[in-house]
Formats: C-alpha cells, structure tokens, sequence
C-alpha cells in the first residue's frame, strides 16, 4: 500500500484486515462481518461495480435501512474510484426523484421497501440493484460481489478527490 492509499478512506478497512483480520467489523441483526470478509467482499463488489461500467467519479446512489450492504457499498464504491450518494430513507418519492436528477448516479442499489420511490428506474443507462433478493424484478445486488475476485483492488485515485456526495435539507429546505 503507497502512502497515497493508506490515507484514503476506502483502505481503512483494509489496513485493520490485516491487523485484525478476524474480529468482528460490523453486526448488522443476525450478520456478523469480520474485518478480513468485509475486505475481501468490498474487493469483489468494487471488480463488480467496474465490470458493470463504474467509471472514475461516477456516482452509485443507495436508498436502503441502515444495514451492512449500505457501509459495503460505500467502500467498494470508493475502491472502484465512484462516488457513493447515500439517500435518506425518510425522503418522499418527490425527494428521492430530485436527488437523482441532482446527482446523476450511473447505478442504484436499493432495499425492496424503497425500490419504488425511484423515479424512471428505467432511465437510459442507469443500472437498479435490490439489496434484498426476493420481490423486485431487478438485477440482485450480490450479483455485484458473487464470481469477482476478492484480491486487492488498486484504484487510481487521489486523495484529494469526491468519495461521498451527501445532500442534506440544512435550514433552507432543497
């Protein structure tokens, strides 16, 4: 790891995976994930965004609960070089649409409870994921991590650029 990586973000993780690669990183009700398996799996889903057409700065929008698919997601967004665009679950379908439109995000990884507040899922060239398996008619978001390879990724990144896009309300509504 060059200087460079290990003041990034999305090496964090990787560098307490090799220091502690077996405790326990993140516990999401039932889920546990250890340092080790959150890295390897952010790896395989960052080959997975990429082979999905994930370019540097693109933007890859998440509409989910808090769970440990949403943490994955904003590290392997951010080892594939994008931009990860957290939504608030709270947001009305009208929100969410501007959010989008605002943020122009290339995919959409989404829990099933909130797959229909996105505007135009369909829109030419953008990708929808549901985080959950069963109930939607879109592409599964473990098919972004299942069949990639978990080794290290090297991301042409510096530390100075965009990892998260975060819109808040603030005092002055939009």
């Amino acid at each position: 790891m060059n200087r460079v990586q290990q003041m990034l973000f999305s090496y964090l993780a990787e560098k307490n995976a090799k220091y502690y690669p077996y405790k326990t990183f993140i516990v999401d009700e039932e889920k546990r994930c250890t340092f080790e398996a959150f890295c390897r799996r952010t790896n395989a889903l960052a080959r997975g965004l990429l082979s999905r057409g994930l370019k540097a700065g693109d933007r890859v929008a998440v509409l989910n609960h808090n769970a440990l698919e949403n943490v994955e997601t904003f590290f392997g967004v951010m080892k594939a070089g994008g931009i990860a665009v957290p939504i608030n679950v709270r947001l009305t379908a009208s929100e969410v649409g501007e959010i989008l439109r605002d943020a122009d995000p290339s995919l959409i990884l989404a829990g099933k409870d909130y797959l229909d507040r996105i505007p135009d899922p369909e829109k030419k060239g953008r990708q929808v994921f549901g985080i959950q398996e069963e109930g939607h008619p879109f592409s599964v978001y473990e098919s972004l991590i299942q069949g990639f390879s978990t080794e290290r990724i090297e991301c042409e990144t510096d530390d100075d650029e965009t990892a998260m896009l975060i819109y808040t309300s603030g005092t002055t509504g939009k």
